[in-house]
């Protein structure tokens, strides 16, 4: 049986190493829900993302594949440098102080730093193949080219003022 892109999404996310899986659900129940708060959170961050691919129709699930996606392609852009502060500024110390401060910021955040970039290399082949935007295009004109049993409401009325 041939794997769908969904299949090809969610298989890609259950091998991600468990703090980039956390960071990318986190981003993804905050982005859905403006309104959520961390710390009301009755549900565990995993079990939310997962929920966000309930939709009922394929359409549905598409959109939702989009969203993640592009959310996906949000983290994987940022500079994993920046973001564990690993450039320190030249105002912030100097010399020899910097230099301790920016090992000990490389020490502590290395294997978190590596699982990122290990992951992001496999995100960056899907995209250029599986999961490309052309991919993603030709699934969904694939699903609107099957034939309706029933005409759309705006052919219906159209037809019905003639």
């Amino acid at each position: 049986m041939p794997k769908t892109l969904l299949n090809v999404f969610e298989d890609f996310c259950d091998d991600l190493p468990s703090t980039v899986r956390s960071d990318l659900s986190f981003m993804m129940v905050m982005l859905s829900d403006e309104e959520s708060v961390v710390d009301e959170l009755e549900q565990p961050i995993d079990e939310r993302a997962r929920a966000l691919f309930g939709a009922r129709t394929f359409v549905g699930r598409m959109g939702n594949l989009i969203n993640a996606v592009s959310i996906f392609d949000v983290y994987f852009a940022l500079d994993t440098n920046e973001r564990f502060a690993l450039h320190s500024s030249k105002r912030e110390s100097s010399g020899l102080q910097r230099d301790a401060t920016l090992s000990h910021l490389h020490h502590s955040y290395a294997d978190r730093r590596q699982a990122i970039l290990a992951a992001k290399q496999v995100w960056l082949e899907l995209r250029r193949a599986i999961l490309s935007p052309e991919a993603i295009a030709a699934a969904l004109v694939h699903v609107s080219s099957i034939p309706r049993t029933n005409p759309p409401a705006s052919a219906t009325r159209s037809s019905a003022v003639q």
